[in-house]
Parts: C-alpha cells; sequence; structure tokens
C-alpha cells in the first residue's frame, strides 16, 4: 500500500526504492548510483535458474570502455549493442564470442502513392516493379551490416514464418529484367543514360543504416538508368518532409513487424506509419478477418492473401531483417538471445551459466 506515501517519493526519495523486492530471479544487495548495482541469487525464484550466484552491473556510460572492460575479462556481457564493425574486431578477440538476436525489426522503404503527390514515375507500378528487382539486399546485408543480417525475401518477415507466403513472386536482384521492365513500359534513356530522377528521403534513427542503405539503392539504381537523389534529414523533421512536403517518391521506412501480424497491419492501416498512403479496402479486410481466430492456421490465410495484394500493388520493398549483435566472454552461456536457452525474457539472465575461467 502506498496511501501514505507523499507525492513525489515513490520516484526517488522513498526508503523503499533504495531497497527494492521482486519475485525476479536475483536479488538486490546493494547499489550505488551511477557506479553499479549488486544481485544475488534468488534461491525461491519460481522459473529457470538462476544458475549464476550473482550480478554485478556495472554503469560505463561510454561504449569504448565498456568494450575493453569486456576484452579484459572484466565484464562478461555488455547490454548495449555495438556497432556492426566492432563486434566484427570483437569476434577476433580471443576468449571473445559475437553471435546475433533476431527481431522482428524489417528496414524497408516505401514509395509515395499519394493521389495528391501524384509523382510521375513512382506511381507506375511498372516502375516500382523494376526498382525492386534492381535491388541487391545480399550486398546491403554484406556491405552494411557484415552479414550479421538475414536479406529479405518475402513481403513481410520470415520471423513469422507461419504467416508468410512463399507462392508469390519476391522480386530478387536481377537488372536484366528490371531493365527489360522498363524498357517494355517505353521509359527511354536520355544522352546522359538516366530514364528519369527519383528523389529518396531518409532519417536518423537509433536502427543502424536507415540513412545509409538509400546509398547502395543509388548505386544499384543506377544500373538500371534511375538516377536517385538522396536526402538526409534529422528524425524530428520526419512528418513535415513526408506528410507535408510530397514532393519525394521513396523513403526510409523500418519497425517491428511481430511477433504478431497484428503489427503489420499497424503499419498499413491509416496510421502515420503508412507514409506511402497505400490504402486498398480488401488488404484492410483481410487484416481484420485474421484478427479475430486464435489458431496461425486460421489465421495464415489471411496473411498469405494481403502479401498476394502487396506483390501485385507494391507499396513497399524489404530490405533486411534486423538483427542485433551480441558480444561476450566465451566462458558465458545461454544468454537470452539464444535457441535454446530455456525460459528467459529479453535482457534477463536467470538462464546464463558461467563454464568456468578465472575471475576478474
Amino acid at each position: 500500500m502506498v496511501s501514505d506515501v507523499r507525492h513525489g517519493e515513490l520516484q526517488y526519495t522513498n526508503p523503499a526504492n533504495q531497497s527494492p523486492i521482486g519475485t525476479g530471479p536475483f536479488k538486490f544487495v546493494e547499489a550505488k548510483l551511477g557506479s553499479y548495482c549488486k544481485l544475488e541469487a534468488n534461491p525461491d525464484y519460481y522459473g529457470d535458474g538462476p544458475y549464476l550466484d550473482g550480478v554485478i552491473y556495472n554503469f560505463i556510460p561510454d561504449e569504448t570502455t565498456a568494450m575493453t572492460a569486456m576484452e579484459a575479462g572484466e565484464a562478461g556481457w555488455m547490454t548495449a549493442t555495438p556497432s556492426f564493425a566492432e563486434s566484427d574486431r570483437l569476434a577476433s578477440v580471443d576468449g571473445m564470442v559475437v553471435e546475433t538476436q533476431k527481431t522482428n525489426i524489417v528496414q524497408w522503404t516505401q514509395f509515395n502513392m499519394s493521389e495528391d503527390a501524384a509523382r510521375p514515375y513512382i506511381s507506375d507500378v511498372r516502375v516500382r516493379e523494376a526498382i525492386c528487382w534492381a535491388i541487391d539486399n545480399q550486398s546491403i546485408a554484406d556491405i552494411l551490416y557484415l552479414g550479421y543480417v538475414k536479406p529479405s525475401d518475402n513481403w513481410y518477415t520470415s520471423t513469422v514464418e507461419w504467416a508468410v507466403n512463399r507462392d508469390v513472386v519476391y522480386p530478387g536482384y536481377d537488372v536484366d529484367k528490371a531493365n527489360q521492365i522498363l524498357d517494355d513500359a517505353g521509359y527511354e534513356r536520355g544522352a546522359d543514360g538516366y530514364r528519369f530522377e527519383l528523389t529518396y528521403r531518409c532519417f536518423s534513427t537509433s536502427i543502424f543504416g536507415t540513412t545509409d542503405i538509400p546509398t547502395l539503392v543509388a548505386q544499384n539504381l543506377d544500373a538500371i538508368g534511375i538516377k536517385l537523389n538522396v536526402e538526409k534529414y534529422e528524425w524530428a523533421v520526419r512528418a513535415e518532409y513526408l506528410d507535408n512536403n510530397l514532393e519525394w517518391d521513396m523513403c526510409s521506412a523500418g519497425g517491428s513487424c511481430g511477433p504478431d501480424p497484428s503489427s503489420f497491419a499497424n503499419v498499413w492501416n491509416t496510421s502515420s506509419s503508412n507514409k506511402s498512403r497505400y490504402y486498398n479496402d480488401e488488404v484492410m479486410n483481410l487484416f481484420d478477418e485474421g484478427s479475430k481466430y486464435a489458431t496461425h492456421e486460421e489465421r495464415a490465410p489471411y496473411y498469405k492473401e494481403i502479401q498476394k495484394y502487396f506483390s501485385e500493388d507494391i507499396p513497399s520493398y524489404n530490405y533486411i531483417e534486423y538483427a542485433y549483435a551480441r558480444p561476450h566472454r566465451a566462458d558465458y552461456i545461454n544468454f537470452f538471445w539464444m535457441p535454446d536457452c530455456g525460459n528467459a525474457a529479453d535482457h534477463m539472465l536467470n538462464t546464463v551459466e558461467w563454464t568456468g575461467g578465472e575471475l576478474k
């Protein structure tokens, strides 16, 4: 009961917050603000584990310093995810392991299909199809993400495989096919080798690659005679430059599409996430129908039918399925991202085991 606690005490000053209690795998021992928090195993924990005697969280605000502590064996893991380049370097350090944690996040582009914008080229589905065939997702995954992410190969996400339609065509990398589509559509190359120009707007986010992918896409589209002008902005002006100023053809987009297809629906309804202004009554009805049932077997046909519409209308194109690089000391195993770790939620350490080695 908190009825006797004065307003404002709950957050910081109340003594109860200096000695928290709970039902988790570890019990609070002590903490020093801005320095560390020490926990010990809770022998009465109801779930899997804990298998460690305790955990000490050291608060290290600088990423480089945190990585150095891991390399020296002074830390077993860091909660933040370092850059993919740093993760690749850490993988070569003796005693270190770098693994990947799959996510439901997909990096994609949306095409401007707004009737108010009436963009002369991107409004043609043949142009959108040609663009998709010209993009090399494997190179994006290898060059930008150093192979830590999966190139997209479907209109949804493979992390929710039961809802993926593998029977509809998802454009792969085929420059000849892309050029043929544009040739057949009557888009001729000018003296400079380009058929036309498009504008791609991207915005900085916490997800790596949002402003880097367009540079590689521009190189891909150059091969089919499309000059892509990339404009980079801060996230704060995203609404202004995508909703109010419609002089764009492609935009950077991305977000969680799972763990349930209802997240997929949230992107394509009339919410602010649907920057393309794509709206199809049949698609919206299918989303509604799919949410009425409980089992995957009952729901899957509706979501797979939606992807058939996507393959025909092409309001967007998926680049990669995002993953987090997770470096840690090799003598610690069964972290929460590992497939066979047991029952551990994100960032819980109840299933982690120490296999032995020198304590620092």
